[in-house]
């Protein structure tokens, strides 16, 4: 008992230190960053209604998977724009995320060797993606063609 509300106390410790360290700008840029996800987030849910893969529509199990990374993009256009986000169920974003998967110009599933041997473990989900919500197809594409190049770990044509 005395080991875990040690663990607790560590945990607490740690995060008050950290954001004892962070300036009033970062602060700020935390908060905006937030802001803009959760409003690129209800316009997905908004238009693509459910993960791509899945079908899942709980939002509770949904989130933006950004195709460009939010960190690397150019701009807040950049960020907050709908063609370079993908709505995707938590398991599937992680994958997308750390390049596990990706998706080919036509929409194709695309997997990396370094998940072959879990994808029985998955579940069940679409092996091709629509672009029917897509505003700017050939903004979409560049974004996709990019992750494929950039965040894949796996042969990308």
């Amino acid at each position: 008992m005395n080991q875990e509300i040690n663990v607790k106390s560590e945990l607490l410790s740690a995060f008050e230190n950290r954001i004892s360290t962070i300036s009033t700008e970062e602060k700020e840029d935390i908060v905006k960053r937030r802001i803009g996800q959760d409003i690129l987030r209800e316009h997905l849910i908004g238009t693509q209604k459910k993960c791509l893969l899945t079908g899942i529509r709980n939002k509770d199990l949904l989130r933006v998977s950004h195709i460009k990374p939010w960190a690397q993009c150019e701009s807040t256009s950049t960020r907050l724009d709908p063609d370079n986000c993908l709505l995707l169920s938590a398991l599937w974003d992680a994958a997308f995320d750390r390049g596990l998967i990706t998706f080919s110009q036509e929409g194709t599933l695309k997997f990396s060797q370094d998940i072959t041997e879990e994808l029985d473990k998955l579940g069940s989900c679409n092996e091709h993606i629509s672009f029917d919500n897509i505003i700017d197809m050939d903004n979409h594409l560049e974004h996709l063609r990019w992750h494929r190049e950039n965040i894949f770990r796996g042969d990308a044509p």
